[in-house]
């Protein structure tokens, strides 16, 4: 994940977002110790809920 965000950084990105179930905590987990917030939601055509993440990048 480092090294996917400094390419961005490098590529003048200025936020990376990502989206994730709530059934996958390992995946919530990272995004979170790695600075990502939650900043919305929204549920998927099957019905499944899922979770937007964003994180500025410096």
């Amino acid at each position: 994940m480092r090294s996917q965000h400094n390419w961005c950084i490098e590529n003048k990105y200025k936020f990376v977002e990502t989206r994730s179930r709530n059934k996958f905590p390992e995946m919530l987990a990272l995004n979170i110790k790695q600075g990502f917030k939650i900043t919305g939601t929204f549920t998927e055509t099957d019905g499944a809920p899922k979770i937007i993440f964003k994180k500025e990048l410096r």
